[in-house]
């Protein structure tokens, strides 16, 4: 006797619908969101930075530069205040924008480097900690959406470093113009990444037509201001020899320049970027990616060497907090406890410091 057994009719989608919405994905978007929240939360407190009343002027005189910075901040404060008023919610709403998405690349960069969901979580949570991008991307300025374009390109290296797509090129090309566009200080970051590449074993990914198409991107999205600055004089290098001459910036030493990052980036999430870099130079799993730790010492010598300011190198951080991230996991596979006590100090010691960068209270 053969016996039917009839299909099983039942749902399957409450056994899957669960794991979409405590994926790593799903995590990762649940962070950025927050970021973005609690930065339009923000927005309105304390009234008009400063600098914020220059960018609204200049967006109101669009230019492809300006003696002091090129187009695209001043841009960003003209369609912000197009879109909601000359208000401080409507100067500020892309920088929370541009804050959300740093948080979300942060996510996408550890799963890259092949962290699983907290790794991923721990990545975001990592950014959205640290008291300069709270403060910088609560505010527009020049250096509220540089780290998006410093962590999205880095985003596209390590697909290119981990897929041998070598293709990708032309699109870390236009990140890279993008980020000319909107504080010239990336022009370092491009000479680092391919300075680190050349002392890696990665050299080999340079040697092609997509890398030669990435420079070509690059130099025609920033064509424009690099015309305005040769019609003007270069105007930006005569403002900044001017600078120097007046010594308005505070000279700092080494010692002091890596305790201001230390400060920068939350004392209690140092351990996570650091670990980044180790992992990135001795790590077995994590030496492909070297080309991260070396382009971050080179910056770091540049900046003290050219007697940058602390923050010049925070846009670079992105990367090596996922990278340490990644890492945690890795060496907490049976230790879970260690994880949760991590982000829960991280998350709980950056609840005082919230005050201190953003309008949160009145």
């Amino acid at each position: 006797m053969t016996i039917t057994t009839s299909p099983d009719l039942s749902p399957a989608a409450p056994a899957t619908l669960p794991n979409k919405f405590t994926s790593g994905t799903a995590i990762v978007l649940y962070l950025a969101t927050f970021k973005l929240l609690l930065h339009l939360f923000a927005a309105s407190g304390y009234g008009i930075f400063r600098d914020e009343l220059y960018f609204i002027v200049c967006g109101w005189r669009l230019d492809w530069g300006y003696v002091d910075q090129p187009p695209l901040v001043p841009l960003l404060a003209r369609m912000g205040t197009a879109l909601f008023g000359t208000t401080a919610f409507g100067v500020r709403f892309f920088a929370a924008v541009a804050g959300a998405l740093t948080v979300a690349m942060a996510g996408l960069t550890a799963r890259e480097l092949g962290g699983r969901r907290f790794a991923q979580a721990l990545a975001c949570v990592g950014v959205l900690a640290a008291p300069h991008y709270l403060g910088s991307q609560g505010k527009l300025a020049t250096d509220t959406v540089e780290p998006l374009f410093w962590a999205a390109a880095s985003y596209v290296l390590v697909r290119i470093i981990r897929r041998e797509e070598p293709e990708l090129w032309p699109w870390f090309g236009l990140l890279a113009g993008l980020g000319l566009q909107s504080k010239h200080s990336t022009v370092f970051f491009g000479f680092a990444v391919i300075l680190a590449l050349l002392l890696t074993p990665q050299r080999r990914l340079l040697w092609n037509r997509w890398f030669a198409l990435a420079g070509l991107v690059a130099f025609l999205v920033f064509l424009p201001n690099l015309v305005w600055q040769i019609r003007h004089d270069w105007a930006t290098l005569e403002l900044l020899r001017n600078v120097k001459n007046s010594h308005k910036n505070i000279v700092l030493g080494p010692l002091t320049y890596f305790l201001n990052q230390i400060l920068m980036m939350h004392p209690l999430g140092a351990p996570l970027w650091l670990a980044g870099v180790g992992w990135f130079l001795f790590g077995r799993e994590g030496r492909r990616w070297r080309v991260f730790a070396l382009a971050y010492v080179a910056l770091f010598v540049i900046f003290v060497v050219l007697k940058g300011k602390a923050y010049y190198l925070a846009s670079v951080y992105v990367v090596l907090i996922a990278g340490g991230a990644v890492w945690l996991e890795m060496v907490t596979q049976r230790r879970h406890w260690i994880r949760w006590a991590y982000v829960a100090l991280l998350a709980v010691s950056t609840v005082p410091i919230l005050p201190l960068a953003l309008p949160v209270l009145p």
